[in-house]
């Protein structure tokens, strides 16, 4: 870790953001962050990998850390790293590839985010999630960048958002509540784009467009 002035600062402003929030294996936050922290070297990667989710998940905005006076070149790197939900995820990846400070931040919270033995339960959700940061790494290592990766990276996004869509409805079936329109609509969905994906190397890109049996009965 640096210790400068700024970074024992912003050691402090993560602390205190992240105090009362665990991650996805029940662990305190904010050992993230300081995983992340401890990796970077320069001063102002290492603020912004301590602050990198705080005004994604904390009440904290960048006008806060703007007053704080951590200054203009975190700021925007902390701009670029809060992930608008409205922006498809690799586009707001493809974003972060430009700045080398967030890029740096991004690349290490990927693979921490990868990194399965954190949590203690490794489900289907948690093994998609794992295949979206392979591709925002390769994106982020300059692996990803033809027209024709990207398209299969923003399909992806679509094929996991129409399969957590599904694990919702299926969560329902016990109680009358899915329909077979519903499950039907969702294999329509997962045809036509895979039908898209014609002629192009799905393997190499890690992705999978199986459709479950059960949705085409």
């Amino acid at each position: 870790m640096i210790y400068t002035e700024k970074t024992k600062k912003a050691m402090k402003l993560c602390f205190t953001a992240h105090r009362d929030q665990v991650d996805k294996g029940g662990l305190p936050y904010v050992l993230h962050p300081f995983h992340l922290a401890e990796q970077m070297s320069d001063e102002d990667t290492t603020v912004v990998a301590l602050l990198h989710d705080v005004v994604e998940d904390t009440a904290y905005t960048l006008e806060h850390i703007r007053a704080m006076g951590f200054g203009e070149t975190v700021v925007e790197a902390l701009t670029l790293m809060t992930h608008d939900k409205a922006v498809p995820y690799m586009d707001y990846v493809a974003q972060i590839q430009g700045n080398p400070i967030a890029r740096a931040v991004k690349l290490a919270d990927l693979r921490h985010n990868s990194d399965l033995s954190r949590i203690d339960k490794v489900d289907e959700k948690a093994l998609r999630r794992i295949e979206k940061y392979k591709a925002a790494i390769r994106l982020l290592e300059g692996e990803d960048g033809s027209e024709e990766s990207n398209h299969l990276n923003r399909l992806q996004e679509i094929v996991e958002g129409i399969k957590e869509s599904a694990d919702e409805l299926r969560a329902q079936e016990s109680s009358s509540e899915m329909e077979y329109g519903q499950l039907l609509a969702y294999a329509e969905s997962l045809s036509i784009i895979r039908d898209a994906c014609a002629g192009y190397d799905l393997a190499s890109f890690g992705l999978d467009f199986d459709v479950d049996e059960r949705y085409l009965r």
